[in-house]
């Protein structure tokens, strides 16, 4: 936790263990919150039907445990520095949607869309990556 008023230490010195895992995650399935911890299921997704009357089927990625008062405290964390990075957001997002064109431009594309609203990509002849 974050230095407080009352608290006269210095904050924690963070120290890193080798490897670092890291886990890709889509959303939270299930949120426990107890005393003195809680609990947060985090999910991605591992099937996503083209039928929309089929549920999307998730994946259990990770579960987080950890002491609830750290738990509130890491999603105030959370949301003030997307608050902070807010311009950065904002700033990147028209830069990503030009990357995502660009790729779609090099494979040649159509604007053309079923009417099922399915993106359709005219045979084009096989090339190699980076040719």
């Amino acid at each position: 936790m974050n230095q407080t008023n009352n608290d006269t230490r210095p904050a924690p010195v963070m120290g890193m263990q080798r490897p670092i895992p890291s886990v890709y995650a889509e959303g939270a399935s299930q949120i426990r919150l107890g005393m003195p911890i809680s609990r947060v299921m985090l999910y991605s997704a591992a099937d996503r039907p083209t039928d929309p009357t089929l549920p999307d089927t998730h994946t259990l990625a990770v579960e987080l445990i950890m002491p609830t008062p750290a738990l509130a405290e890491m999603c105030i964390n959370i949301l003030h520095t997307i608050h902070l990075a807010r311009p950065q957001l904002d700033e990147g997002l028209p830069r990503w949607l030009e990357a995502v064109d660009a790729v779609f431009n090099r494979m040649g594309a159509m604007t053309n869309s079923d009417p099922n609203g399915v993106q359709v990509f005219p045979n084009t002849k096989e090339e190699s990556v980076g040719s």
